[in-house]
């Protein structure tokens, strides 16, 4: 369990690059960097839910693995807010450094990962 915080921070981290690389307005990076984090989520839930069973929703019926669609609102509610305190700690000028290519590479990785490939 100690993994998943530090998998959500390296998440978040290339969300906001790719949102810095590809975006200028504030707003956007941030909706953008928790829609990344958010869909990441989503290659999660089909192993989450097999895997261990604290993650399955035994009472939702949601058609996406029984996940209730507000775990999904939380989930980018809880990106966005790291992205803004990315935005707020002044981490743009880092991020940039990086390149996109290298932010993109990361973020497919990650997703790969959680589909099991």
């Amino acid at each position: 369990q100690v993994l998943i915080p530090l998998s959500w921070f390296l998440v978040a981290a290339c969300s906001y690059g790719l949102a810095c690389h590809l975006f200028d307005k504030t707003w956007v990076r941030i909706a953008f960097g928790a829609a990344m984090v958010t869909a990441w989520d989503f290659s999660l839930d089909p192993a989450m839910s097999h895997m261990f069973p604290y993650w399955i929703w035994h009472s939702q019926g949601n058609w996406y693995y029984g996940t209730p669609w507000v775990n999904f609102g939380g989930w980018f509610l809880t990106a966005a807010l790291i992205m803004a305190a990315f935005e707020a700690i002044g981490l743009e000028a880092e991020v940039r450094r990086v390149s996109t290519k290298l932010w993109l590479a990361h973020y497919v990785l990650f997703v790969c990962l959680g589909l099991g490939f």
